[in-house]
């Protein structure tokens, strides 16, 4: 229709000037400014698929949403990819990957909010095998730290498949630059002239934990008391880029959230890491690790700030814990069944007390030292700390799993001076 319409006003000529009439045909055919062609040109390209498979719960028996994350959405499109989701049952799960993988089908990505459909387990809606059952499946997954965390639908955990056929653009996906989140809270109101040296300090001691680094950190601490953590005895990763985002604190003491892009042998994908430093003797040093930063936004979002720290001194005792008993045994669920944490008040002067808890894992075969994994702080609530009471009692908000936990309570005062109690285990028998 276009060439007709075009021809439709050329005068008749002689066989011979076809040419010239064809040329002007050319140009009446594709005008060279329609950007409207150029769009719907642009549109029709072809795009690699990343396929997702996300799988319910074999507690719940759900089939989960099949939305697709504008953020990842873009970042795919960037890599010339669009991002399909496929949502499937748990039940479902363990044949579908069979049948995928004898067919050369498996997913790009794969999304699951329980471990038991990776290694199997048996809940009330009965028995899943875990796909890991398969040599070929198990070799095959690539886990991702927190890239695609966009894609739950209830926190769990992403793969990659090695032998997928877009796992090329699906690992770039996953290593593409990270950005700071915002619910780790906002970067804290540090006085410039500390400003350089805390980020520097803050870069290395998140490089030394994912590159596991143990020399580093000790220098960092001027300790050992790293040791014991699980986490420090994971695969070395080799570090791209270190970003240093959210913070609170003052001159003195910071808690901060470094943002870090790596990859080891097991894992790709980059890691939120909260860094708690102190600066009493003009340098920062490192007091504690943690993988949980939502800290810095509670204290921000609680109007919680320290003075500039000046030449104060200290008036803090470390906290002293009256209850529970260390190695009391309580009921996780209902949550109501959680023990009652109790403690004696640091000092009139304590600004906030925090709730530090960690976990431990069965121990493996050959192992005979407890490691212990964070579980980050909780704040205890300010009717917790108000008036003249000696003691402080809030309800434990800890609890992995049926598992030993530990817990101590820091005290922090208006200067940003800590002092912290000893550790007590409470295990949990459900």
């Amino acid at each position: 229709m276009l060439f007709s319409n075009c021809a439709r006003g050329l005068p008749r000529k002689p066989l011979f000037f076809f040419g010239p009439i064809l040329f002007a045909l050319s140009l009446c055919a594709f005008p060279q400014s329609s950007s409207a062609q150029v769009a719907n040109a642009a549109q029709e390209i072809p795009r690699d698929v990343i396929r997702v498979w996300k799988a319910g719960s074999p507690y719940r028996g759900d089939i989960p949403d099949s939305r697709i994350p504008p953020e990842l959405s873009r970042k795919a499109e960037s890599l010339g990819c669009r991002i399909e989701v496929r949502s499937v049952p748990a039940r479902d799960l363990s044949g579908l990957m069979a049948n995928a993988f004898a067919t050369n089908d498996e997913p790009d990505i794969l999304v699951i909010d329980n471990m038991g459909l990776i290694l199997g387990i048996t809940t009330q809606l009965g028995r899943f095998d875990g796909i890991a059952k398969d040599p070929r499946v198990r070799s095959s997954l690539v886990n991702v730290s927190e890239a695609f965390r966009p894609l739950e639908s209830t926190r769990g955990w992403e793969y990659l498949l090695k032998t997928s056929r877009s796992f090329a653009k699906a690992r770039q996906l996953a290593m593409m630059e990270p950005e700071c989140n915002a619910a780790f809270g906002k970067s804290g109101p540090w006085i410039a002239d500390s400003k350089t040296d805390l980020e520097k300090t803050a870069a290395t001691a998140a490089t030394g934990y994912f590159s596991r680094d143990l020399s580093t950190l000790d220098a960092l601490t001027g300790a050992s008391y790293l040791s014991d953590s699980e986490l420090l005895r994971q695969p070395q990763s080799v570090v791209s880029s270190v970003k240093v985002c959210g913070g609170w604190g003052n001159q003195r003491l910071a808690f901060i959230n470094t943002m870090t892009r790596f990859e080891s042998s097991q894992t790709v994908g980059y890691g939120n890491l909260l860094e708690v430093l102190t600066n009493t003797e003009g340098q920062w040093k490192l007091i504690s690790l943690s993988t949980d930063s939502r800290i810095i936004a509670t204290l921000q979002q609680n109007g919680i700030v320290l003075k500039d720290a000046g030449d104060a001194h200290s008036a803090l005792e470390p906290p002293m814990l009256i209850s529970p008993a260390d190695g009391a045994l309580f009921n996780r669920w209902p949550a109501e069944e959680r023990p009652m944490l109790e403690w004696a008040r640091a000092s009139r002067s304590t600004v906030v007390y925090l709730v530090e808890a960690q976990f431990t894992n069965p121990p493996r075969r050959g192992q005979t030292e407890t490691l212990w994994a964070s579980n980050g702080f909780t704040m205890a609530p300010s009717t917790s700390v108000n008036g003249l009471t000696l003691s402080i009692t809030i309800r434990a908000s800890f609890g992995i799993g049926q598992q030993p936990h530990r817990w101590r309570v820091w005290a922090i005062d208006e200067n940003g001076f800590t002092a912290r109690s000893e550790w007590r285990v409470v295990n949990y028998v459900n």
